[in-house]
């Protein structure tokens, strides 16, 4: 999208309170020719052209030096971080680490099933602490609940939601039931263990209900709103067509 573009429709967002949400450095060589222009990182170009200021979600983030943090915190970016799409793609490990303790407001995220097949957010979870706990060398780099709450509480925040993503009076009932008598739940000696085990064991194939909004959208299972023979048909037909040309 052209800068002035953007910058527009950066404008329009903060004039409705809208969110902007963008995709910022996720390869090493995105901004080469913006740089090359501009002589600005992209986050400083986003800056430069006031794209910045509003309710802005940054996906990846990958390739952040600690000015484009700076930036990030100043300007109170949020980042929708999303390990799995980013090792598929060997797009890079992302400062998970560094912009936790900036401040800096971070929620978990699958990417699109272009480069997340499964987009199991229990995946991203182990992901997100264990390439946060390679890229500094350190296995309490990130904790079990640190993980837990991107996904939860901290991706609320990320989307300035704060009705939804921590369970209290007062919020949206959005409610995941796991299946925790699966053996990879044992043996749990405290409280603590179920949250380690839900992180570093949990899967998909787990979750048996869930309510958003108060509403059951998956019973035991299975969807009750997607008529899953008719999807898989419908996905079979049109592969088809394009497998085809």
């Amino acid at each position: 999208m052209p800068l002035p573009v953007l910058a527009d429709a950066a404008r329009a967002a903060r004039e409705h309170g809208l969110l902007l949400h963008l995709h910022v450095a996720e390869t090493a060589t995105e901004g080469e020719e913006l740089l090359a222009a501009h002589g600005l990182s992209v986050p400083a170009l986003l800056a430069s052209y006031d794209v910045l200021g509003g309710r802005v979600l940054a996906a990846h983030c990958v390739h952040m030096d600690d000015a484009d943090q700076e930036l990030w915190q100043e300007y109170d970016v949020a980042v929708a971080h999303c390990p799995a799409s980013n090792a598929k793609l060997a797009s890079g490990v992302a400062p998970l680490r560094p912009m936790l303790d900036r401040g800096i407001r971070v929620g978990l995220g699958t990417d699109g099933p272009a480069s997340n097949d499964s987009l199991d957010l229990f995946a991203d979870l182990r992901l997100a602490a264990g390439m946060a706990r390679l890229r500094e060398r350190s296995a309490t780099a990130l904790t079990a609940a640190e993980a837990f709450w991107l996904a939860t509480g901290g991706a609320a925040d990320a989307v300035g939601r704060p009705d939804l993503g921590q369970l209290e009076a007062g919020r949206r009932a959005d409610l995941v039931h796991v299946d925790t008598r699966d053996l990879a739940f044992e043996p749990v000696g405290d409280p603590g263990d179920v949250l380690a085990h839900l992180v570093w064991s949990g899967a998909g194939r787990h979750v048996r209900d869930v309510w958003v909004g108060g509403r059951a959208v998956v019973r035991d299972g299975a969807s009750t709103r997607v008529d899953v023979d008719a999807l898989r048909t419908e996905v079979a037909v049109r592969s088809a067509r394009l497998a085809a040309g």
